[in-house]
């Protein structure tokens, strides 16, 4: 019998990669597509023999708890994707534990200490303008509401790091991302950022200047732009959590 896999993705368009994934995965296995913005309160009637954030929402992340709670295996834990997805809260336990990051805070602009230059954010990854920075360079701070402020991180170079599985890979470049071999004190930064968020599908966003690296971005969900054969990787991360035969693959 095929396993069912409830996967949290829009039901057309998206990033190309996850479509392939999805596409992969329906050859075996029943693939379940929830909307991410929707949240499913019958999680524990669902027979599912596994439940994949592929998009982070609100929705989509109270479902991954409730999945978690009914007993459904989950490729990342709820605790850490709730946690990587709060920017303020990431950043406090990064710096906790020691982790390079952008000097940050947070509250409304009358509150923040921090002067120019820096990048004002939502706090929130889950959210619809989750991705609606600002960077002011000279101007006085100011902005609406509550936000997250950041010191900006001037830098020579900035790397992705994917992670699936055991397997990781790094990509440099916003255009056109092409892999690349990183420093060796970037690849032990991603493993340990991995050992304290306790995620196994995510990406790392590294910022390096000369021979310093600073963490500015952590997500449980992964886009793979620019990994040769990303959408291998990630179906067999699928079929492995299910306990479906895979052919090999090399570890990075």
């Amino acid at each position: 019998m095929k396993p069912v896999v409830g996967i949290a993705y829009w039901r057309d368009g998206g990033n190309p990669v996850k479509r392939t994934v999805i596409d992969r995965t329906e050859q075996w296995a029943s693939v379940d597509l929830l909307d991410p913005e929707t949240e499913h309160a019958d999680m524990q009637t669902r027979a599912y023999d596994l439940y994949h954030m592929a998009k982070r929402r609100r929705g989509s992340l109270f479902n991954l708890e409730r999945a978690s709670a009914a007993g459904i295996p989950t490729v990342n834990p709820p605790g850490s994707a709730w946690l990587s997805s709060d920017r303020f809260m990431r950043s406090k336990l990064l710096e906790d534990n020691e982790f390079p990051v952008p000097a940050y805070e947070y509250g409304t602009a009358d509150q923040i200490s921090l002067g120019p230059p820096v990048v004002v954010k939502p706090r929130w990854e889950w959210s619809q303008d989750a991705h609606d920075f600002e960077t002011i360079s000279a101007r006085p701070v100011e902005f609406d509401g509550r936000k997250l402020v950041e010191r900006y991180v001037p830098h020579d170079r900035v790397l992705k790091a994917y992670g699936i599985g055991d397997r990781v890979r790094f990509v440099e470049g916003p255009d056109r991302p092409r892999e690349t071999v990183p420093p060796s004190s970037v690849r032990n930064l991603f493993a340990r950022v991995q050992s304290v968020l306790d995620l196994t599908v995510f990406e790392v966003d590294i910022a390096i200047t000369g021979d310093d690296c600073c963490v500015f971005d952590v997500n449980p969900v992964v886009s793979l732009a620019g990994v040769e054969g990303g959408a291998r990787m990630y179906e067999a991360e699928l079929r492995a959590r299910c306990g479906t035969d895979v052919p090999s693959l090399p570890s990075a």
